[in-house]
């Protein structure tokens, strides 16, 4: 028995997978790969919720993915126009550890770039309940359709960007282990600095804020003006303000002196 978990990679010249999870048993020689697992082999590369990979004399047998399977293919190294299958199921077999076939059960859907001399000339997009492809040097050499195929096809020049591929397509060319160094020492991710916290900037004031704060300077300037203007004696803070005008405190008077005049008696 053979498990391992988290960031399972798995390198061999001529296949290639990965996925969170891996179980194997001797009993059936069945690799079972869980969660998000992925599968390239040649020019494809193959999804879906669960991959069973099963052996025979230590050699690749055939392939079960188990719902919303997916399969990618790409001639000539072209990474703009994808050969696509999807379904429910998919089951593959192998050939000299090669994929060669490729059967397709429940909801079938397919897309297929077509060229002449090389040059795409259109795409053919088909449903059907099943679909049948016969691999040949890593390309999809035949394609057969059973129970009431549905077929479309568009000149090239006519088909837009959001029709060349299928809902749920995947393609991470990426994530393919391309040696076994880089199994046993993955890469590591580089580490994002830490965020910096955004100044603050001081408050400033605004309308009518800036109205009240030049008034009330204003109004702080005359009342200083005014106390310089009183005469000694009198204190600063008797000054007030009413109706925002400054009024002064009224002035004790000066007592009037009476004038002196000289009697003469008599």
């Amino acid at each position: 028995l053979l498990s391992a978990h988290h960031h399972v990679r798995i390198f061999k010249s001529d296949l290639q997978a990965k996925s969170d999870s891996l179980f194997y048993s001797s009993a059936d020689s069945i690799i079972r790969s869980y969660v998000h697992p992925m599968l390239w082999t040649q020019n494809s590369q193959l999804s879906g919720d669960t991959i069973y990979l099963q052996l025979k004399n230590k050699k690749l047998d055939n392939m079960d993915i188990f719902l919303s399977a997916f399969a990618v293919n790409i001639e000539q190294d072209d990474s703009t126009h994808f050969n696509q299958l999807d379904g429910k199921r998919m089951k593959g077999y192998f050939k000299d550890n090669k994929l060669y076939r490729l059967n397709v059960d429940g909801n079938a859907e397919n897309i297929y770039f077509m060229r002449d001399k090389g040059k795409i000339t259109e795409m053919h997009r088909s449903l059907s309940s099943a679909i049948r492809v016969v691999m040949k040097n890593g390309e999809m050499s035949r394609v057969t359709f059973v129970t009431k195929p549905e077929h479309k096809y568009t000149p090239i020049a006519q088909v837009k960007d959001d029709d060349k591929i299928l809902k749920g397509f995947i393609w991470k060319p990426k994530d393919r282990p391309r040696s076994k160094e880089e199994v046993i020492h993955p890469p590591k991710a580089p580490i994002a600095p830490p965020a910096k916290a955004p100044v603050k900037k001081p408050a400033t004031a605004s309308g009518k804020n800036k109205v009240k704060a030049a008034n009330a300077a204003a109004g702080d300037s005359t009342a200083a003006g005014a106390a310089k203007s009183i005469r000694p004696g009198i204190k600063a803070d008797t000054l007030r303000l009413k109706n925002d005008m400054l009024v002064k405190p009224a002035l004790p008077k000066k007592p009037v002196a009476k004038p002196v005049t000289d009697t003469v008696k008599r």
